[in-house]
């Protein structure tokens, strides 16, 4: 949870955003991955559950667009997301994700 002063939320969400374009998934013994894959299958359900809901509840979500790489469709990734709220009540328990 990053909490923003409206003043400067735009540019530092632009910021995180630029920040998530660049980030690469992957094997993380690999010095140029940022991002390995969550612990496993359920997880990944888990935190793509909680991202269509936060949709469905007509929040913003950004999320990077996956690559198609053999890599990625072996393992259990979650692409960087970024969920605009409006109230920390809307957070129903902590998720161990890039989200």
């Amino acid at each position: 949870m990053l909490c923003l002063q409206e003043d400067s939320a735009d540019r530092v969400i632009e910021m995180l955003k630029g920040a998530m374009a660049e980030s690469r998934l992957g094997n993380p013994e690999r010095l140029s991955v940022d991002i390995g894959p969550v612990i496993d299958a359920e997880a990944e359900a888990g935190i793509e559950k909680h991202i269509q809901a936060m949709r469905d509840k007509g929040r913003t979500v950004y999320q990077v667009a996956i690559a198609n790489s053999t890599e990625l469709k072996r393992g259990t990734y979650v692409m960087p997301t970024l969920i605009e709220l409006e109230s920390f009540d809307e957070l129903q328990r902590e998720i161990f994700g890039p989200v």
